[in-house]
């Protein structure tokens, strides 16, 4: 059965999963590793706190990203 991702603490504090992230230097694998989640929590996590991969703010237009907090309701 797939883990949820809401069920590690980890994952619900957004400081204490960009310092996993940022340990093991963004590989998913790893950091649901050290959590005891799979990569796919990690990354629903990442998307309900807005947090990008460094490819991925790299790749990211200025309208994207707020088209992007618009839809995951963070625009003001």
């Amino acid at each position: 059965m797939a883990d949820k991702w809401y069920e590690f603490a980890e994952l619900l504090d957004r400081d204490a999963l960009k310092a996993i992230l940022l340990r093991h230097e963004e590989n998913l694998a790893e950091a649901g590793k050290e959590i005891g989640c799979s990569p796919r929590s990690i990354k629903t996590a990442m998307e309900k706190h807005c947090i990008l991969t460094t490819k991925e703010r790299e790749t990211a237009t200025r309208e994207g990203l707020r088209l992007r907090r618009i839809l995951l309701g963070d625009e003001e």
